[in-house]
């Protein structure tokens, strides 16, 4: 658009000693030639081309003395920037290809510049030198006015071009952060749930066995004791050790069932695993209901024995997936021997009835597809 705007300015600024000299013929010739020639070099997205107009723009005096008027619109094209080998340029073209570019562009540049020196003293010449100096002046003006316009059109996109960098570049980094705020939420949430086992375990090795001895401690003083004042006192110590006993083990099966890592329970099944690779596509949210995670488990062993049994598979696939309103699990292997196993209800075996009721007690629904290979499809909502 700025050069749009020049080349307008230049046009008027052209076309007045133009209106100066009678009207006629010669005059509108020269006018919508120049016009037609300044709009070519607008079109052209070649340098070279755009070179060539200029050029031509610049001999048009030679058969129409008043073109000499546009002359500054010949030195504006010339004093372009030269061209500059783009990335996809510097893949394809060899160095030397850009370097006869380049250097066919400078030669066509100076035979120009020339051709305009030699216009102008032609014209000092026939036209005397007050139209000399104003042609002059002119076409001074009008290199002044491209390199103004080409250094601010460069400093605009080296300046966008770090915009975009700088907003890339955030983007970067707040994917970055988010991503790893994340890993951070899921290190301390695993943090905390093993810490929960190792808390279980400790108070079931610990507590749970000393309670224990002192059940039994107390079961063989009443059965030595026959002293009936100390008979009511023992069974109320054996009640009260007892409860404790029953409030320390739901605690512990609490802690333990709360501790459970669905995603490394999963790891661990599939290393274990031996009889073809499994790959394992997880994405799902650090907590998990207590109840989903382990029908996923069982389901996962059950699947994994009959890969093993019933099936020639080579590799398989596990993919575990929560989505905005149910979970989805679906083991896949590619297996020719899973046509043994049929789909039909009345002839499953026990392990897929307990992987259907399982699913079903979640409210949840499982498709099984035996062609192609053996594959389990389950969705369960996650209001459960």
């Amino acid at each position: 658009m700025e050069h749009l705007i020049d080349k307008g300015l230049l046009l008027l600024l052209s076309i007045l000693p133009l209106l100066s000299s009678a009207p006629g013929n010669t005059a509108v010739l020269t006018f919508w030639t120049a016009i037609l020639l300044t709009a070519l070099h607008t079109f052209f997205a070649d340098w070279r081309l755009q070179f060539f107009c200029a050029i031509l723009q610049g001999a048009l005096p030679f058969l129409l003395p008043e073109a000499a008027c546009f002359l500054p619109l010949a030195v504006y094209a010339l004093c372009g920037r030269l061209p500059q080998p783009s990335h996809s340029d510097s893949v394809s073209l060899p160095v030397f290809k850009q370097q006869q570019t380049v250097l066919f562009c400078r030669l066509l540049r100076i035979f120009g510049f020339l051709l305009c020196t030699f216009t102008l003293l032609m014209m000092s010449a026939s036209r005397g030198l007050t139209f000399f100096c104003y042609l002059l002046s002119s076409c001074f003006a009008a290199g002044l006015l491209r390199s103004k316009t080409d250094t601010n059109q460069l400093l605009r996109s080296q300046y966008n071009q770090t915009r975009d960098d700088d907003t890339e570049l955030q983007l970067l980094l707040k994917e970055r952060n988010r991503t790893l705020l994340e890993k951070q939420d899921n290190e301390i949430y695993t943090a905390t749930l093993r810490e929960r086992n190792r808390i279980s375990r400790e108070i079931h090795d610990n507590v749970g066995h000393m309670l224990t001895r002192s059940i039994l401690m107390v079961g063989a003083l009443r059965t030595i004791c026959h002293d009936a004042a100390l008979s009511g006192p023992l069974q109320q110590l054996n009640d009260t050790l007892d409860e404790a006993m029953n409030s320390i083990r739901r605690s512990v099966h609490d802690l333990h069932d709360d501790s459970v890592n669905l995603e490394e329970s999963l790891r661990t099944l599939l290393d274990d695993f031996q009889f073809c690779p499994v790959t394992l596509h997880y994405t799902m949210s650090p907590v998990l209901p207590r109840e989903l995670k382990y029908c996923l488990i069982a389901i996962t062993k059950e699947g994994l024995v009959n890969i093993a049994r019933h099936s020639h598979a080579t590799a398989a696939a596990l993919s575990v997936i929560e989505h905005p309103g149910f979970y989805q699990y679906i083991l896949s292997d590619n297996g020719v021997g899973a046509d043994s196993i049929s789909a039909a209800p009345a002839t499953r075996g026990i392990g897929l009835e307990n992987m259907e009721a399982r699913v079903r007690a979640l409210h949840g629904t499982l498709s099984i597809q035996s062609q192609h290979g053996f594959r389990i499809h389950i969705a369960i909502p996650k209001a459960i």
